[in-house]
């Protein structure tokens, strides 16, 4: 659904990252279940990527701001 969305937007969804068993995240983080993506997109600002986002299904969703930059929007799925 979401990727509908940005396409019909004109913009192209871009996957900074998503499912990593180990390394950079948090020992409960939903990037170790494969229920957490991090996106960006040229074309259109992350703020509408986040209203994408949410009318899509995700549960959570955020905007990240690492402090060496790489800002984007965290999108995740609670576990049922």
């Amino acid at each position: 659904r979401l990727v509908n969305m940005v396409h019909k937007a004109g913009g192209r969804l871009k996957i900074q990252d998503s499912f990593r068993a180990s390394g950079i995240h948090s020992p409960s983080s939903l990037h170790k279940q494969g229920r957490a993506v991090d996106l960006t997109c040229d074309e259109l600002s992350l703020e509408t990527i986040a209203k994408f986002a949410w009318s899509a299904g995700f549960d959570w969703v955020y905007y990240e701001a690492p402090p060496k930059g790489g800002h984007h929007i965290h999108a995740s799925v609670r576990p049922k």
